[in-house]
This record gives C-alpha cells, structure tokens and sequence, in this order.
C-alpha cells in the first residue's frame, strides 16, 4: 500500500503518505513509512524523480534593515550613545 500511495505522489514525503495511508484506515506510524521506503529504493521497487534546481523556490535576498544594521569593523565611537 506504501509502494502504491508513493508511485501516485512520488513527491510525498514520509509524513504526508502516513496520513494518507490513516486516511484510507492502515494505521502505521511515520517512521514505518520511512524505513518502508528506504528499502524499497534499496530494492529498486520505486525510483525518486529527478530534483529540479531552481524551478520549486526562489529565495530572494530581502530589502535591508533600515535599523540593527552591524556597525562597521574598525569602528569607535566618538561619544556615548543617548
């Protein structure tokens, strides 16, 4: 059931196919999903797609702080701050 779930979604983590494999009433735990797929793999039953770099997500570097920006290396202070 482990091997049919994950040929349908083969993007499922681990996590996702236990809840749905409770949802269709066989009760098995996280980790038996894990070990389950491993050795599957192991076996060559299933093949992980190929990953996509670049094309899920995006990280984009954020505008910056206009406060708590680290001060420069060599820097003193010329008087106390109020």
């Amino acid at each position: 059931m482990i091997q049919a779930i994950r040929e349908r979604y083969p993007r499922w983590g681990e996590a996702k196919s236990a809840v749905m494999l409770r949802r269709e009433g066989c009760a098995v735990s996280v980790s038996t999903v894990g070990r389950t797929l491993t050795r599957l793999r192991a076996l060559g039953h299933i093949v992980e797609p190929p990953l996509v770099r670049g094309g899920l997500r995006r990280w984009r570097r954020g505008r910056a702080r206009p406060y708590a920006q680290r001060l420069a290396w060599g820097y003193s202070p010329q008087r106390p701050a109020i």
